[in-house]
């Protein structure tokens, strides 16, 4: 085909990292097509940074109130992305596939007795609030949580499946 293809798979932060670096590359990525995996990326941000941002008052580190929801640096990463898809075409091809968790990580107790009369039952780090905002179908993977997405335990994984099946219409697009 004689063009250039890049496909970032990304993971958490890495997402946003990704976007970002794009937006600002835009001029020298005219003639490149480009998939973009975004798994369990908080393009939003995430409600438990939100609540970590507490924090951010204490220490001199802005992390946690720039990964809050609904931050002003999100929304600026955002919008900058958003005008980058709009300025792909068909001969400038832009794929986006977002996966995101379906639960709260899950640890071990040691504390057996504590662990056996407390159940918490907690939103997953990256939700549909938060994830789905660039591709056309963002997918919710089954039984997942915000770990084992990005490094799924065996290789017939909704997960891994997922992923191969991005990068196959990426490198072998539909006629």
């Amino acid at each position: 085909c004689g063009r250039q293809q890049i496909v970032f798979v990304a993971h958490s932060l890495g997402g946003i990292v990704v976007r970002n670096m794009l937006s600002s590359s835009a001029p020298q990525l005219r003639n490149t097509d480009l998939g973009v995996l975004l798994v369990a990326s908080p393009s939003n941000g995430s409600d438990y940074a939100t609540i970590a941002s507490w924090l951010a008052k204490h220490y001199p580190n802005s992390f946690a109130k720039e990964m809050a929801r609904n931050s002003v640096t999100l929304e600026d990463i955002n919008k900058e992305f958003r005008a980058f898809q709009k300025t792909r075409s068909s001969t400038n091809v832009l794929r986006v596939m977002e996966l995101f968790e379906t639960r709260f990580p899950s640890f071990e107790c040691d504390f057996v007795i504590f662990c056996s009369w407390v159940t918490v039952s907690l939103p997953p780090i990256v939700s549909t609030y938060t994830a789905g905002f660039f591709a056309m179908a963002p997918k919710r993977v089954g039984d997942t949580d915000h770990l084992p997405i990005a490094k799924p335990r065996h290789p017939g994984s909704e997960t891994t499946l997922d992923s191969q099946a991005f990068l196959q219409t990426f490198v072998h697009p539909a006629a």
